[in-house]
């Protein structure tokens, strides 16, 4: 799962890599943040942790998919590579649609049918789904605001 090197302040003072040369590959520019002594990703984000980190998976595999380049390489060109954008982008929302069977309203959690085990894949799936709704909403109808159902 994990994508890179967890950037951190260490015991000494000093960072785990060299601020001066890493860049951060979404905006291009040097890193500015990172993890201080005693914080952990797990305190940071507590019971939303594990889900965050499903998103943050599906959000890697949707950019992949989606990468002309890394499509080459793996010999999904033209026509090919459209198809397989394509047949990603409806799985992705097929598993969100399909995750909603794992919320129990009862009890206002992502479980299994069968016990108590919280089910981060399909919370993550679900909020990844609402993300693109409303991406939709706001493109299609910027007057309209989203329905009361997404702000909750």
């Amino acid at each position: 799962h994990g994508s890179g090197k967890i950037f951190m302040r260490k015991p000494d003072g000093s960072l785990n890599f060299d601020q001066k040369n890493t860049v951060d590959m979404l905006t291009g520019n040097k890193v500015a943040s990172w993890y201080e002594q005693g914080q952990s990703y797990c305190r940071l984000f507590g019971n939303l942790a594990v889900a965050f980190e499903e998103c943050r998976a599906f959000a890697v595999a949707c950019v992949l998919c989606c990468d002309e380049e890394i499509l080459s390489l793996m010999g999904h060109d033209d026509v090919c590579g459209q198809m397989v954008k394509y047949v990603a982008w409806l799985k992705i929302i097929e598993e969100g649609v399909c995750s909603l069977s794992q919320y129990n309203v009862m009890n206002k959690k992502w479980i299994t049918c069968s016990s108590e085990i919280l089910q981060p894949h399909s919370w993550a799936r679900f909020v990844k789904d609402q993300s693109k709704l409303r991406r939709y909403l706001s493109v299609t109808s910027p007057q309209s605001t989203a329905p009361q159902y997404l702000e909750n």
